[in-house]
């Protein structure tokens, strides 16, 4: 495994303490861990015989350095890449058991996707199933061994098939962030590629800036206004691109638009939100004729 698998951490700012346990959890599973720096991450460089340090020259979003990790472990003869946040943490037995599933799986698969375990509630959280009714959101809690197609995984703790990244193509750069993951999870099965999730394979990662707490016990993961607009104008891009899903499309018409209204009537800061929902559509309109 460690022969074949490199890993990508996109950092910004990160946490040294923080960002040194990713690295120390990741030293015997892979061959190279290749650090793509946003920002404040220079201090990486010879921390480890096996890190590279890739300078990205400032904040160029999620997907150009992920793009930059991919194309040198292709250089550099891996088969496949993990890609991590620099506030996760593979468990025990994740990556061999993700891996384990590309093996045995075939080449149809593109990516492999482990369970999210929320680092600060220590709660397990649902991966997103096939869609099968637009009404309703697949929520997949998987139970160790067992293994099942998902509309999409998050970056963090994904493992992608270096051939399929290829025919698939580089991540979305113009995203700069959220939904890059979702958008090429959406472009891989168009391709007819799989995306599964694997039970058994976990990963500690902090969901969200913070959580509000609904009535009933129910929870949702809260981010910073700013964050609403690249949600809205990235989502209504992958809307519009995923031409043939119809199926997709409507759930994910409903799911936005029930997201929307919540952000205006539960969260904090409601007129910043919805500046940025504003601005969003804004830019949607300017760029109609330039997306592909």
């Amino acid at each position: 495994m460690k022969d074949s698998l490199a890993a990508v951490i996109v950092a910004f700012q990160p946490k040294p303490q923080q960002l040194m346990q990713l690295l120390d959890a990741l030293a015997e599973s892979v061959g190279h861990v290749i650090v793509c720096d946003n920002g404040g991450a220079a201090w990486v460089a010879g921390v480890r015989r096996n890190v590279v340090y890739v300078s990205m020259g400032g904040n160029v979003g999620v997907g150009a350095a992920l793009n930059a990790g991919f194309r040198w472990a292709h250089r550099h003869g891996y088969a496949w890449v993990v890609t991590f946040d620099q506030d996760s943490a593979p468990q025990p037995g994740c990556l061999p058991r993700l891996t384990h599933v590309l093996r045995t799986e075939g080449e149809t698969v593109a990516a492999v996707a482990p369970m999210i375990r929320d680092a600060r509630s220590q709660r397990l959280g649902p991966l997103v199933g096939e869609i099968t009714a637009w009404w309703r959101r697949p929520k997949l809690f998987l139970s160790d061994g067992v293994v099942a197609p998902l509309d999409h995984a998050i970056t963090s703790g994904m493992v992608v098939r270096l051939d399929a990244w290829r025919q698939v193509g580089p991540f979305r750069e113009d995203f700069f962030i959220d939904y890059i993951d979702i958008e090429w999870c959406v472009r891989a099965r168009a391709r007819g590629y799989r995306i599964l999730g694997v039970g058994g394979a976990e990963l500690l990662h902090e969901l969200g800036e913070r959580w509000l707490f609904l009535p009933g016990g129910a929870r949702v993961a809260v981010h910073r206004p700013e964050r609403v607009f690249y949600e809205l104008r990235n989502g209504i891009w992958t809307h519009r691109l995923a031409r043939d899903d119809w199926r997709w499309r409507l759930w994910h018409w409903w799911i936005g638009v029930k997201k929307g209204l919540f952000y205006l009537l539960f969260l904090p800061e409601r007129r910043a939100r919805l500046r940025a929902m504003m601005a969003a559509v804004r830019a949607v309109w300017r760029s109609a004729g330039d997306l592909r």
